[in-house]
């Protein structure tokens, strides 16, 4: 599906279009499309590891002079030509065409900083959200590992590091001092630029609904995450009854939630807050779970973790149910089942029938 926008309005000479479907890429930016040829041809993408898939819409190439403006949403080549296909807030037409080009036009204009080395590309929207940023930002590194690209500078537009960024950076032997502030107009002696994780598709309100997941990057992180010593486990059986607190959320709550809690104690159910744990406590509790219980939200990205046949219950209000989980459920052979409630007024918080919950457990 194309952009509103034309390429005259856009004030671009070439622009890569985006359409929505989860194999829409097409090499045609001329920017860039030898050096994403090369790298294919020189070291296919995937071939090496035993859950690799085909995955012809996934790439990363070098653009040579490449431009990162405006807090890294618009990469541009030297020549100020847009990239689409890598622009996260073009992907999601969050502008409209006049502000675009004011956009442009103002960036165009400022002077740049240059970087005289190889740097990646890896911002994304809301990378301070532990979904986004682990199935948008960290399977592009194995993108990166895959090509061949020797990289150790990293443009990232979320220099605030919480907990989770530092460890899981940790683990992918990416220190801080590696990363590098989008919030800079940068432009970059070779810039490498990754395909897009999560697909998306971006609707008149104002949440985004996934389109497609790639199973590789869930394996990619289970292959990166979960030690040794618990991937040996199997499929679910016995294991731990898990709740997932959201009471110190912002939105998105139950708002019955100590009932909902009392009557799941009642099957042996741990009330767990995952904002309190460290990452790979999380990850444990995911790999050694049986029966998961959850509103919907970022903490549920940890069902990647979880051994096939784990049961997920995953409750929704009906003003946004989005599939994220269940595109992973089903990547990972999980048990998944959803609940929809009605929303409170005017809210996304959401109220359960207890009853209801422990029929789709029992």
């Amino acid at each position: 599906m194309h952009l509103k926008a034309t390429m005259s309005e856009l004030g671009v000479t070439h622009i890569t279009v985006r359409r929505r479907n989860p194999r829409w890429f097409v090499s045609t930016t001329r920017a860039y499309l030898h050096a994403a040829y090369r790298t294919r041809r020189s070291r296919p993408i995937y071939r090496e590891l035993s859950f690799a898939e085909d995955d012809s819409s996934s790439f990363a190439a070098v653009l040579p002079y490449g431009r990162i403006c405006k807090d890294g949403m618009l990469v541009l080549t030297k020549r100020f030509q847009l990239l689409q296909d890598i622009s996260f807030t073009f992907q999601g037409e969050h502008l409209k065409p006049v502000r675009r080009i004011q956009m442009l036009q103002q960036w165009r204009e400022k002077p740049a900083r240059f970087l005289g080395r190889t740097a990646a590309y890896l911002c994304s929207a809301s990378p301070g959200n532990y979904f986004h940023w682990m199935l948008d930002v960290l399977p592009r590194l194995y993108l990166l590992e895959q090509s061949g690209i020797p990289v150790d500078t990293y443009i990232m537009n979320r220099t605030t590091l919480h907990a989770f960024h530092k460890e899981t950076l940790a683990a992918v032997n990416i220190s801080p001092h590696q990363i590098l502030d989008a919030r800079l107009h940068l432009q970059v002696k070779r810039l490498v630029v990754t395909s897009p994780i999560t697909r998306y598709q971006f609707n008149v309100q104002p949440y985004v609904i996934p389109v497609s997941i790639p199973k590789w990057a869930c394996h990619y992180l289970r292959s990166v995450f979960i030690p040794p010593e618990l991937d040996h486990l199997g499929t679910a059986g016995k294991g731990r009854y898990l709740y997932i607190s959201r009471r110190h959320a912002v939105y998105r709550k139950v708002v019955n939630e100590p009932e909902l809690t009392e009557a799941l104690s009642t099957l042996g159910f741990k009330v767990v807050q995952l904002e309190h744990l460290r990452h790979a406590e999380q990850v444990q509790l995911f790999v050694e779970a049986a029966c998961i219980v959850a509103p919907h939200g970022a903490g549920l990205t940890n069902t990647v973790f979880c051994r096939p046949g784990t049961r997920i219950i995953e409750l929704f209000a009906s003003n946004y149910t989005p599939s994220y989980y269940e595109m992973i459920s089903a990547h990972m052979d999980l048990d998944y089942h959803r609940m929809v409630s009605e929303p409170e007024e005017a809210s996304l918080d959401f109220r359960v029938n207890p009853e209801d919950v422990l029929k789709l457990i029992r």
